[in-house]
Formats: C-alpha cells, sequence, structure tokens
C-alpha cells in the first residue's frame, strides 16, 4: 500500500532502477537521474516521497553523495544526489533482460560491473550498514563509504581481478582514511593501508575492518 504517494509514479521509479544502474559514469553506477522518468516532474522534491517509501519498504538501497567525508557521514549525505540500487541481484537481473545462459556461463559482459557493484550495495546493507554513501572526485570516484567505529572506509568496487585503484589511490592522498578496502574477485590479501576482499566476504567487511584497527592500535 503505497498511503499517500501516488502508485504509478513508485512503479516508474521502481521500474527505471535497472536501467539507471547500467549508465556507468567511469565504471561506477551513476547518480539516479530525475528527468524522463516520470512525465513532467524532473525536481527531487517531486520524488522524494516515492524514492522514500521504495526504501523504507526494502525494495531499494540508497547511496547518497558525500564531498566531504566525515563522522558523522550521515549528517553531510546530499539526499538529492544517490544512486538507487535493487533489494535482490536475481531480480536485477530478470528486469534487466539478462539471458539466464549468461549468468550460468558467468558471461555478463558489460553488465559485469554494475552487477557487483549492487551486490556490495545489498551484502553491506544485508549486515547493517544502511547508511552507505559514496564520492565523487573531478575524475575519480569511490563506489562506497562506510563508518567504522569512528573511522570512514572508502570502498571501490572490481568486478574481475584487475585492481588497479587509482580513484581509490586519489581518495587515500586527500583525507588519509585508516585503512582501504577494494572488494573483486582477487583473494584475500593486503598491502600497507589497503585491503583486498573477495566479493563473496563483502558483507563481512566491518567486522574485518575493525579487526585490523583495533590490531594496528593495540
Amino acid at each position: 500500500h503505497s498511503g499517500k504517494w501516488n502508485a504509478a509514479h513508485i512503479a516508474r521509479i521502481w521500474e527505471d532502477i535497472p536501467q539507471q544502474i547500467s549508465r556507468v559514469n567511469d565504471n561506477s553506477v551513476s547518480r539516479f537521474q530525475f528527468k524522463g522518468v516520470i512525465p513532467n516532474k524532473s525536481k527531487f522534491s517531486q520524488f522524494e516521497g516515492p524514492i522514500e517509501w521504495l526504501v523504507k519498504t526494502g525494495l531499494a538501497i540508497p547511496a547518497y553523495l558525500v564531498e566531504q567525508p566525515a563522522v558523522p557521514i550521515a549528517s553531510r549525505a546530499k539526499k538529492n544526489m544517490v544512486k538507487l540500487y535493487l533489494f535482490d541481484i536475481g531480480l536485477m537481473g530478470t528486469m534487466s533482460g539478462i539471458p539466464i545462459e549468461s549468468i550460468l556461463r558467468q558471461d555478463y559482459g558489460s553488465y559485469k560491473g554494475y552487477i557487483a557493484e549492487n551486490y556490495v550495495a545489498r551484502e553491506l546493507t544485508s549486515a547493517g550498514m544502511n547508511k552507505l554513501c559514496f564520492w565523487q572526485g573531478r575524475t575519480s570516484e569511490i563506489e562506497f563509504l562506510i563508518t567504522v567505529g569512528d573511522q570512514i572506509i572508502p570502498i571501490e568496487v572490481k568486478s574481475g581481478n584487475r585492481t588497479r585503484t587509482r580513484s581509490l589511490e586519489v581518495y587515500t592522498t586527500k583525507y588519509s582514511p585508516a585503512v582501504s578496502l577494494v572488494i573483486s574477485l582477487k583473494r584475500l590479501s593486503r598491502t600497507e593501508g589497503k585491503l583486498f576482499l573477495p566479493l563473496y566476504n563483502a558483507g563481512k567487511a566491518a567486522g574485518i575492518i575493525s579487526t585490523l584497527i583495533t590490531d594496528s592500535h593495540p
């Protein structure tokens, strides 16, 4: 039941999420674009209620832009600059029209990057990290920022084994986080200040990072 919000508007936003997820920018999912989704409506204020309904019902997962990362990060989030992910990867595949044969062969082509990003969003929120944010520089982007203790941790998502992290390096140089996280197909490993975590362990990110930070400050 959509209450006071227009059910048709909610449906249009919901149905547009997979298409918007596929509009990657520098290998990252782009912010949700309001124009063209609902006829004659293009302002965030006209979308805020339906988006909030989708989020509160658990159908959509939001991540908000933060320009200056600092604790508490939620207070710095720009609510009108949001990415929206779907709550279920299988449903996203169906709504995106990804052939089941491609999934069985693990041949996702251009789908792979945003499937991985949506998967990580789902794993993080399932683990209780409900205040997801992201960061953008002039030519770089960090897919997720999470809070672990009093630390803001940047997360870059990679869909394969290649783990070149140009955006993470830009962010690290600017903000010097306690640790940076790369989630990819690469197995668990660690270099100075950077942790590589396999995709299947994405939901354990906060616990692993908390242990690392504690161990480095006895």
